[in-house]
């Protein structure tokens, strides 16, 4: 995977492309992955400005997720599809930084 030009970079956030991947291959859902990314999220740190943008805004859409379906009443909701689409964006752009 040609991703992230910066080798300390794609090591430094290596947990959370993995995990990304769980999601994306159904090992996890979408509740867990929100929590466990909210939580390894620091790993961007000190990231180039590109990357850490990247990641920042799959941390809003991880905010823009609303498990209960009855809870989402705004326009930014995102179920698990939406979430899963906006991890597949996400991994996208790090494969062209």
């Amino acid at each position: 995977m040609a991703w992230l030009r910066r080798s300390r970079d794609r090591e430094q956030i290596r947990p959370l492309v993995e995990l990304t991947g769980q999601l994306l291959m159904g090992e996890i859902d979408a509740a867990s992955y929100d929590e466990r990314f909210r939580g390894l999220f620091h790993l961007a740190d000190g990231l180039d400005e590109q990357a850490w943008l990247i990641l920042d805004t799959l941390f809003v859409e991880c905010d823009c997720y609303v498990e209960d379906p009855s809870l989402r009443d705004q326009p930014i909701d995102l179920d698990e599809e939406g979430l899963r689409a906006a991890a597949v964006r996400a991994l996208v752009r790090l494969a062209l930084v």
